[in-house]
């Protein structure tokens, strides 16, 4: 995992060093770039370059697994989006750190702005937010908003406990508060997000995600599990009770321990 990061890091900072294109930009058939006015949304320049120096390594994720899936990049207001050229189009995607991999289907015909499945008629090409995620241009700064607060909220996670807290945080609660229940998508903005509202601040817990969530939490801290387990049937002299040349949490038993089990100043038999 570390050596991924790394190499992440190292993709980041190469696709930042690389000519962009301005997302939102028209393409015209002889090559042409018409960029839109980009979107004032960005936040305030020090937390700017902060969270994209924090997330960088999970940010160079995205752009290895956007250019493993053959996606073209452009730069978009306060992030980087990854996404396939017409005349395939995109529904959605997911942040990774700063990085918008637009990588889900389209779900319907997206209306006048995807004729030809880019641009509108005639037009050539044109490199939308996306592109064809959005059909207005206040549709496209809602949507980057929301993305752009998402990117906080793994700058946040990554500075409080590491680059895979926010994942961690997100996947455990979208498996109690899916869709809009989410608290994420919530702090997000729903309906900049396209999420409808949501119908109240209750559990609706999925259970299958729910009980694989459950299932690796408990192999992941089995060994801290069976220590509490040895304290609270044995009391608290237990709590630094271990097998020799084993640490309390990592002596085997889920009851007390009675063979050669030593603590500071005596030996239990």
């Amino acid at each position: 995992m570390a050596a991924l990061l790394v190499a992440g890091a190292g993709a980041r900072a190469q696709e930042a060093l690389a000519p962009q294109i301005v997302c939102h930009s028209h393409i015209t058939i002889d090559g042409q770039i018409k960029p839109e006015p980009r979107l004032q949304i960005s936040p305030p320049t020090p937390w700017r370059i902060t969270r994209n120096f924090l997330v960088a390594p999970i940010s160079g994720v995205g752009v290895l697994i956007g250019r493993s899936l053959e996606m073209e990049s452009c730069s978009g207001p306060s992030l980087w989006v990854m996404f396939w050229l017409p005349p395939r189009t995109s529904g959605g995607g997911t942040m990774l750190g700063d990085v918008f991999v637009a990588w889900m289907p389209p779900v319907a015909p997206a209306g006048p702005l995807s004729v030809n499945g880019y641009g509108i008629a005639d037009e050539g090409q044109y490199v939308r937010y996306g592109p064809n995620i959005s059909q207005t241009r206040t549709e496209e700064a809602d949507l980057a908003s929301h993305e752009s607060r998402h990117v906080d909220q793994w700058a946040v996670g990554t500075l409080l406990a590491g680059p895979l807290a926010f994942p961690a945080a997100y996947i455990i609660d979208g498996a109690l508060f899916p869709s809009s229940r989410n608290h994420f998508e919530r702090a997000a903005g729903l309906p900049s997000g396209a999420y409808p509202p949501a119908p109240d601040n209750w559990p609706a817990p999925r259970w299958p995600d729910t009980a694989a969530i459950v299932i690796i939490a408990l192999l992941l801290f089995r060994r801290r599990l069976r220590w509490l387990t040895r304290v609270a049937v044995g009391g608290r002299m237990h709590t630094r009770a271990h097998a020799p040349m084993r640490c309390p949490v990592h002596t085997r038993g889920w009851s007390h321990p009675v063979h050669n089990v030593t603590r500071s100043g005596g030996t239990f038999v």
